[in-house]
């Protein structure tokens, strides 16, 4: 009954993107018509932000080599953008569960009071706020992907032909190695005192504001052509639970330790996850998520 109930959840979902991506499309196809075009490009300049997003992307190369792109190669970009988010709402799970379980640590309370703060003072949570306003909050997310990162190495392929110099070795392809950057998330001569969570190592200007080095070490989401697409929409979906969380009328406490253990490859996990206990808080204003 939970698979046939996955399955369906899967259709809606893949439905709702495939609407919404053609809708996209066929806004972009007004574009060549020049009434139809300033018409949209005045609905731009009124929506919440300028930028292109991934459906955008893709609607504009799949329209750049045709106005009727065939079927299939519609059907591969949903696939596409349903990977998208699929692989988002994982990651951002194991993500705020971990922030959410680090910030009611007793060690951390003055941390959480400030998030507190800054979330139930923003006006309205919105994409321009989450980048803007929440620097608090975001701090608290790197620090935790440094301290639990879901992901901590990525595989390199190298062909027959391919010379890879690691320090003193030298690698002759083909063959494949694991870079593992999740080591040097403890590494005390990047990130001083590194088992204290420390949101303001990634606050610029912050007496504990980590180095060019330590910060070009930090890949969590990997990095070259193996940095994760979704990574954003991560970032928004996880400070989203976090506002939701912090600004209702609950308070939240660990209902037993939070356990991170090292998994099978260089990454870290809550370990049977989360047990929170919630209770009402009158105290606490109440603002709408």
């Amino acid at each position: 009954a939970t698979f046939k109930e996955a399955q369906k959840a899967s259709f809606r979902s893949r439905t709702w993107l495939r609407e919404k991506f053609e809708s996209v499309m066929n806004r972009d196809k007004r574009k060549t018509n020049p009434q139809e075009a300033q018409k949209t490009l005045d609905d731009e300049k009124n929506s919440r932000s300028g930028l292109q997003n991934a459906m955008e992307i893709i609607s504009s190369a799949l329209l750049e080599s045709s106005q009727s792109p065939p079927k299939e190669d519609i059907e591969t970009a949903v696939d596409n953008l349903y990977l998208l988010l699929e692989a988002s709402h994982s990651t951002s799970i194991h993500i705020t569960t971990a922030v959410i379980g680090f910030l009611h640590k007793p060690s951390n309370v003055e941390v959480l009071r400030r998030v507190k703060e800054e979330v139930t003072g923003l006006k309205k949570f919105t994409y321009e706020t989450e980048r803007e306003e929440m620097p608090i909050t975001q701090g608290c997310v790197m620090e935790t992907m440094r301290l639990a990162p879901v992901v901590a190495s990525v595989l390199y392929q190298y062909p027959k032909g391919i010379k890879l110099q690691v320090g003193r070795y030298s690698l002759s392809g083909p063959g494949v190695v694991l870079l593992d950057s999740g080591s040097n998330y403890m590494d005390p001569n990047l990130f001083p005192e590194p088992e204290k969570f420390l949101p303001e190592r990634w606050i610029p200007g912050h007496k504990y504001y980590a180095s060019a080095r330590a910060r070009q070490a930090f890949n969590p989401f990997g990095f070259g052509s193996h940095l994760c697409m979704g990574y954003k929409l991560a970032y928004l979906n996880i400070k989203a639970t976090i506002y939701s969380i912090l600004t209702r009328k609950i308070e939240v406490e660990l209902a037993e330790p939070m356990v991170v253990q090292r998994n099978l490859f260089p990454s870290f996990i809550v370990r049977n996850g989360l047990r929170l206990r919630f209770k009402e808080n009158a105290n606490q204003r109440l603002k709408a998520s």
